[in-house]
């Protein structure tokens, strides 16, 4: 069983409002910040990142962030990155903050394994709380691994817990980008630190 922080990823989205919901693209960022090895891949990433997002149902947001960071630094004893990552996102809100929906597990395609493919799946509850001045998102999740390839362990039952501070950034007159993966919108940018208690 491995439990601990995993790596920071962070992506800053362009967001473009249209009438179905909106989209964006940016940059994507992953930093080796895993307090164990399992839980993280050991290099400095960056590649891009582009986002959909349906909110045309009211309290619905469903869409999809598809990241491709590939690693340019890092431990030089853990193999190189280059993965698809599409974080699906189908959340219903609730009332005073709350919410539900499918977990915010990565279905990932290593393309340095002939795009061998983990999809995992799971449903999580969370809500918006203010700690002080600041707005955080906190959720719970479990699920576990409906698919991966033949030659890669399978990580069995995945519960997890996420905290994700939400920023507001003004950029101009009536302008506002984001900082995390909004419930209600586009991503615009995020930093997140996931807590994994799995067995491995």
């Amino acid at each position: 069983m491995s439990q601990g922080i995993g790596d920071l990823q962070l992506f800053d989205l362009v967001s473009i409002k249209q009438s179905w919901g909106s989209w964006g693209f940016g940059p994507a960022l992953v930093f080796p910040t895993a307090s164990e090895t399992a839980l993280g891949v050991g290099k400095r990433e960056a590649g891009p990142s582009v986002a959909l997002m349906y909110t045309g149902v009211k309290n619905l947001t469903a869409g999809a962030i598809i990241q491709n960071p590939i690693s340019y630094a890092g431990s030089p004893d853990r193999p190189d990155v280059n993965n698809m990552i599409i974080t699906p996102t189908f959340t219903f809100n609730l009332k005073e903050g709350w919410f539900v929906g499918l977990s915010d597990y990565h279905f990932s395609f290593n393309w340095k394994n002939g795009g061998a493919a983990t999809i995992p799946l799971g449903a999580q509850m969370g809500k918006v709380v203010t700690l002080g001045r600041q707005p955080v998102s906190m959720s719970i999740q479990a699920g576990g691994v409906a698919h991966h390839a033949a030659n890669t362990p399978d990580p069995g039952w995945i519960p997890g817990f996420e905290i994700s501070p939400i920023f507001n950034f003004h950029v101009g007159p009536g302008q506002k980008i984001k900082a995390r993966r909004q419930k209600s919108g586009v991503p615009s940018s995020a930093a997140l630190f996931n807590l994994w208690v799995g067995i491995w």
